[in-house]
């Protein structure tokens, strides 16, 4: 209802948002961790130190590879 009665975001609005955006990134970090089997604290790391190049992402076991288009398809077909 913020959106229709005030012209600037309220102190309990802003509040929501960062709660909301907080939730989210602790979401994600803990996603990484437990499907990557990393340490929570290197994943804050990683993501405090990217973004990354394909090389570096497979180095820091973010991903398994990193390949063209064409190298996908022919992997997976």
């Amino acid at each position: 209802a913020n959106l229709f009665t005030e012209e600037k975001m309220t102190e309990h609005h802003k509040e929501m948002m960062k709660n909301l955006m907080e939730d989210i990134d602790r979401q994600l970090k803990e996603g990484i961790a437990k499907n990557r089997n990393l340490p929570s604290e290197q994943v804050q790391k990683l993501v405090e130190t990217g973004p990354f190049v394909s090389e570096q992402a497979v180095d820091a076991k973010l991903v398994d590879g990193a390949v063209y288009r064409d190298e996908l398809y022919d992997k997976i077909l």
